[in-house]
C-alpha cells in the first residue's frame, strides 16, 4: 500500500479550513511538529487517533482493504483535563460520552486488529 498520510493529513487540514496552529493546539503538539507530520509518510497510530479526533475524519480506514464504520462525531480523546480536583457530579456527562467514545475506540481497534490478523493468515 502506497499511501503518504502526511499528504492526507494536509489534503484533509485544507478541506476542513483549520489552521496548522489549531491543528497543533487541538493536539498538543508544536506548529514546527505539525509541519513536520505534514512530511511524514507514515505516522504513529496514538498521533493518528489524536489527529482523526481533531479533523472528525478516520483515516484509518484509508489502510484497511474492507469498509470499517465510521465515526459520526469523531474521536475526542485525549481532552486533557488541566484540573487537579475531585471530579464533580456535573463532570457525569462528559464523562459519560469520553467512555462511549473510548469503548467506540476499543470496537474500532480491534476490528483492525481482525483485519490485521486475517490479512496476516493470507
Amino acid at each position: 500500500m502506497n499511501i503518504h498520510i502526511g499528504n492526507l493529513i494536509r489534503k484533509k487540514l485544507e478541506d476542513t479550513g483549520m489552521s496548522k496552529s489549531e491543528l497543533s493546539r487541538r493536539i498538543n503538539k508544536s506548529r514546527q511538529n505539525v509541519n513536520h507530520i505534514l512530511s511524514r509518510k507514515s505516522i504513529d497510530t496514538d498521533l493518528l487517533l489524536r489527529i482523526s479526533g481533531a479533523l472528525r475524519f478516520d483515516f484509518f480506514h484509508l489502510f484497511s482493504e474492507e469498509s470499517l464504520p465510521s465515526w459520526n462525531e469523531g474521536i475526542a480523546f485525549y481532552r486533557k483535563r488541566k484540573t487537579t480536583s475531585p471530579v464533580k457530579k456535573a463532570d457525569a456527562p462528559d464523562i459519560i460520552k469520553d467512555l462511549e467514545l473510548a469503548r467506540k475506540e476499543i470496537a474500532y481497534l480491534k476490528r483492525i486488529n481482525e483485519l490485521l490478523e486475517k490479512k496476516e493468515k493470507k
